[in-house]
Formats: structure tokens, C-alpha cells, sequence
């Protein structure tokens, strides 16, 4: 529920799940806001844990608030595997969505008793053909499982996503093992899967399958590199001081934050009088820091300052610019050394 002043995060609903090359990663696909939204959303918390191994949820985060998909790769495969997405903005992360568990078993009903005898085919190559327009698929079935005769085999298709249906093609004759499917569109998310048939009905479908046509192997979804901060700290607090000259500035660290690291802060500064000038820095390490002062400046002379938080990728974006004015309260530094012993804070170095 929203309270006053406070808007409730986006809720990404989970849309798609299954395996991706051979079964050694899981595709995770969930909604993203379609318009922008207050508080904007830049990027998503995904859970995961193995029912039957795990206690606690793994996490892993998707840069973009446009980010819709991710392959996450469990160091020892389970049958059955809860699954749960979040968003986060710069300063909160909002509820996940109801986890949802899934299974690597295929759920379909298989009702001939004959037909439960067929062997599943196990997809051991996907490859993009004709200038993306095309797919070629290859299995394989595995050997002395049991006495029937297969007839051909049915390999469904369709493109990744909320709504789309299975199409199917149908490929006769016990020896085929490959195939290609033409006719697809290019740069699109395709999921596959084969089964055998005989005169009775079908057997299993094998492991659904994902490829990207115009991609020369299966893609693997790859989270974002760590970027710089993101984070834009507010000013709350800033005059000058004396013996010798300084500007005491104080700012806000974040409560809540789920971007990329912040190792500390760096303080811009110059004379109000010389915009053309360049601004001078200095840096404060510890995301927890929130004051400090800044020491070399003119007594008498009107300064800019600005603040960003910064990690070894970089300085994020920077505050907007305050004005430090003569007229207002002054303090020698001794008494903020003062203030700041009676209050058991250290001064930032």
C-alpha cells in the first residue's frame, strides 16, 4: 500500500523459466515497467534456491530497468527450484514478486502406455543459419532404453515471451537426428524442444532449449559490470570556518542502497567569483562518512562546492552546486574539533 509521500516500488512478475545450454544455466525472464515510474526503477534482485539443497535464497542483481532477462548458472543442478524477482531503485529495494517453483521434469500428461516407452531425445546442438533466419537444431536418442519403433519426431518452437504459443514441426523417418527450421525472425529469442513419435502418440519433449537467432551459440544473459555509483548525496548542512579557514560540509550516506559499490565521497570545490576555473577535489573514503572539512580556502571569498560518491570505476553524478557565503555562522575549528570529540566522532583524513 502507498503512504503519503512515498510511492510503492514496481512488482516484476516472472513470465518465463527454463534451461539454456544443456541445461547448464536457468533463463529467467520477468516484466518491466512499461512507462517510467516514481521511484524509477534501475534494476532487479533475483532469488533463487535449490528445494531440495537449499535453505536460504542465492541472489544475483540485473543492471537496467529495462533489463527483462537473466541466466543464472546453480553450481549443483536440483529437480525442483524456487524463483523470485524484485526491483530496486537507488535507495530501496521493493517486495518480490509470489516465488514461483519450477521444475526441470516435464509436466506434460503422457496418456498412451505405449507412448510412456519412448525415449526423450536430448538436444546436444543449436546453431543459427541462414543470416538469422533459420535455426538448426540436432539431437540425440538414447540407445537400448526400449523395444519401440519410432516413426519421426516433433520439434516445437516459439518465441521467447509472455503470450506466445508452441508451433510444430513434424520430421518422419527413425533415423533423422537434425534439422532446420526456417523462416524465423532475426535477433529474436527462440525456445526448442524435440520428442519422438510412433503410430500410438508421442513421448516427452526433451529440455526446452534457448537460442538467439542471428547469434552464433546459445546466449548466455550476462549481468552488467559494476559501474559507477549511482547514488546522489544531498548537501544538508554547510558554513565556514575559522583558525584556520575551512568549509564544514555535512551530507547524507545512504540508508538503503542496492546499486553498484560506493567505496566513499569526493568533495568538488572553487571561488564562486571564477566559474571558468576548474574545481578542486578532494576525497572521503567510507560510504557511512557524511561531514567533512574542506581546508586551503581564502577567508572573506564566496566558494561553489558539490558532492558525488565515487568507487574505483569512477565518480558518479554530482549534487547540485551550493554556495558558501561569508554573511552566517562562523566557528573556529577548534570548537568543531570541540564538537566532534564530545560527540566521540573522529575527523575524516
Amino acid at each position: 500500500m502507498e503512504t503519503m509521500g512515498h510511492k510503492k516500488m514496481f512488482q516484476p512478475k516472472i513470465v518465463k523459466v527454463c534451461p539454456v545450454e544443456d541445461g547448464k544455466g536457468i533463463y529467467i525472464e520477468w516484466t518491466v515497467p512499461k512507462r517510467r515510474r516514481s521511484p524509477p526503477v534501475i534494476g532487479y534482485t533475483v532469488a533463487y534456491r535449490r528445494c531440495d539443497l537449499d535453505i536460504d535464497f542465492s541472489t544475483r542483481g540485473a543492471l537496467g530497468g529495462a533489463t527483462s532477462s537473466i541466466v543464472v548458472s546453480p553450481s549443483r543442478a536440483s529437480s525442483v527450484y524456487e524463483i523470485k524477482v524484485a526491483a530496486f531503485s537507488h535507495k530501496e529495494q521493493g517486495e518480490y514478486c509470489p516465488p514461483i517453483s519450477w521444475s526441470l521434469k516435464d509436466k506434460e500428461e503422457i496418456t498412451s502406455p505405449l507412448a510412456k516407452l519412448i525415449p526423450i531425445p536430448r538436444v546436444n546442438k543449436l546453431a543459427t543459419t541462414d543470416k538469422g533466419r533459420g535455426v538448426l537444431i540436432q539431437w540425440e536418442v538414447p540407445n537400448d532404453v526400449t523395444s519401440v519403433i519410432i516413426e519421426g519426431f516433433l520439434i516445437a518452437y516459439r518465441q521467447c515471451g509472455l503470450g506466445s504459443t508452441n508451433q510444430v514441426k513434424l520430421v518422419p523417418g527413425s533415423d533423422i537426428s537434425i534439422h532446420v527450421l526456417t523462416g524465423l525472425q532475426t535477433c529474436t529469442l527462440y525456445e526448442l524442444k524435440v520428442a519422438a513419435y510412433i503410430g500410438e502418440g508421442k513421448g516427452r519433449y526433451s529440455i526446452p532449449m534457448i537460442i538467439r537467432t542471428g547469434v552464433q551459440t546459445p546466449e548466455t544473459m550476462l549481468i552488467q559490470k559494476s559501474t559507477e555509483p549511482r547514488y546522489i548525496p544531498k548537501i544538508v548542512r554547510m558554513y565556514p570556518v575559522t583558525d584556520p579557514a575551512g568549509i564544514y560540509v555535512k551530507w547524507t550516506p545512504p540508508t538503503q542502497y542496492f546499486g553498484p559499490t560506493i567505496a566513499g565521497y569526493v568533495l568538488a570545490f572553487r571561488e564562486a567569483k571564477s566559474p571558468d576555473k576548474s574545481f578542486q577535489t578532494c576525497y572521503i573514503r567510507g560510504i557511512n562518512s557524511s561531514f567533512h572539512v574542506i581546508k586551503g580556502v581564502r577567508k572573506g571569498v564566496d566558494y561553489e562546492v558539490k558532492l558525488a560518491a565515487y568507487n574505483p570505476s569512477g565518480d558518479g553524478p554530482f549534487s547540485l552546486k551550493r554556495l558558501v557565503r561569508n554573511s552566517g555562522e562562523r566557528i573556529s575549528s577548534t570548537q568543531v574539533k570541540q564538537i566532534l570529540k564530545k560527540n566521540k566522532i573522529k575527523l575524516p583524513t
